[in-house]
């Protein structure tokens, strides 16, 4: 069973890993030191004890005893131990010899006269506390134990803090939730994801919105084709009947085009548009494709222009004319402008939801898809205006913010 399932066991297994290493090498270290100290200690003592008696002898002329019982002195080389010479011999380690028992002898040369040279002998195993000590090395391991348990807590809740935000950032992409709010590296990594994040969910609602979009605006231009054709298979063709064809075409290529630009973000021109006549246009076409009579009350000046782009425009008032005639009681609407405002006001038939503007939302008489009120939302939002929807239980009234 695999035991590193994620970056936080993984960065807790480092963290571990590296703790134990630096554990067990100044455990080692510490060893060695314990080693080195002991025999640093024996050697300064011997070293002591060896010039006490060459300064002795110097003053007396003669050999005093050790004054350590370990330590035994040998006047000549011909006086040592057979072993002690054939060590010597074969040349000592740090003057040191190392019996098959448990003895360890430490041999130092004692410069008496110019003629003379002794020797001093010293079994130092009593002087070695760590190697008779066991209980140094089980503190050592005990101590090392100890280590490693503070150090894997250590580590768990190092290990917690570092990735914690690698993990937060998992949990949100997992859970389709914004990007948390980061420092350092992280926070700038954090809010590039979420930049990239947004602007693709943008472009699949813009792709989203345009396929609706078209399906909503040609049903009009494809309702007057079709009448346009009946009509002509009834009395036979007309030259009128090209025109209406050609004119109708070229809405609906206009129609996409705009709906087009309106998905990918594109610049869209905006140009002075006389307001009065596009109302009266956009109702008459309207009116047309529904097969119905609707009362245009229109109160602005003959001469009023806005600066808007002409097809959004266009799109903007068919549908508010579309809207009053699905959804209103009667086929009236109030149209009124002045200055930087248009109001459209009319009389509001039952089962329209108060959250007409969202995509998808329709009343429970409609036979549309629910597009029409949110593309006039996004419109307005692509134009750079602002509008004040006003639902009450019999009227439906917006008005917009050039």
């Amino acid at each position: 069973m695999t035991l590193i399932r994620s970056i936080k066991h993984q960065a807790l297994a480092l963290f571990v890993s590296f703790t134990l290493g630096i554990s067990c090498l100044y455990l080692a270290l510490a060893v060695i030191a314990s080693f080195v100290v002991e025999d640093n200690i024996i050697d300064r003592l011997l070293r002591f004890e060896a010039n006490h008696i060459e300064q002795t002898y110097q003053e007396t002329g003669a050999l005093v005893p050790a004054r350590m019982d370990f330590i035994q002195i040998y006047p000549s080389y011909a006086e040592l131990p057979l072993w002690v010479r054939e060590a010597l011999e074969q040349g000592l380690d740090d003057n040191e010899i190392f019996t098959p028992g448990d003895e360890h002898f430490h041999v130092k040369t004692l410069r008496l006269d110019n003629h003379n040279t002794g020797y001093l002998l010293a079994e130092v195993s009593p002087l070695l506390t760590v190697t008779n000590s066991p209980r140094i090395f089980e503190i050592f391991l005990w101590g090392l134990a100890l280590t490693l348990i503070v150090a894997a807590v250590l580590a768990y809740k190092m290990a917690a803090k570092t990735v914690q935000p690698v993990m937060a950032m998992t949990r949100a992409v997992k859970q389709n939730q914004p990007l948390p709010e980061l420092q350092y590296e992280l926070g700038y990594l954090s809010k590039t994801m979420q930049h990239a994040f947004d602007a693709l969910n943008d472009a699949l609602q813009r792709e989203k919105d345009f396929t609706t979009d078209v399906s909503h605006e040609l049903r009009t231009p494809l309702t007057v084709l079709n009448n346009a054709v009946a009509l002509a298979e009834q009395r036979g063709f007309q030259p009128s009947d090209l025109q209406q064809l050609k004119r109708v075409g070229q809405d609906m290529q206009h129609t996409i085009d705009v709906l087009l630009a309106l998905a990918r973000q594109e610049s869209l021109c905006q140009q002075p548009c006389m307001l009065r006549s596009m109302v009266e246009q956009a109702g008459m076409q309207s009116a047309l494709a529904a097969g119905v009579e609707l009362e245009l009350n229109i109160e602005m000046a003959d001469e009023l222009s806005i600066n808007a782009n002409a097809e959004l425009l266009h799109l903007l008032l068919i549908n508010l004319m579309n809207n009053a005639i699905a959804h209103g009681s009667t086929h009236q609407l109030w149209v009124r402008a002045s200055g930087n405002q248009m109001v459209f006001h009319n009389e509001k038939a039952q089962g329209v939801p108060a959250e007409a503007t969202r995509a998808g939302v329709k009343g429970a008489s409609s036979k549309g898809i629910g597009q029409g009120l949110y593309l006039v939302t996004r419109i307005v939002d692509a134009l750079g205006w602002q509008y004040d929807l006003q639902l009450t239980q019999s009227q439906f009234s917006i008005q917009i913010s050039l």
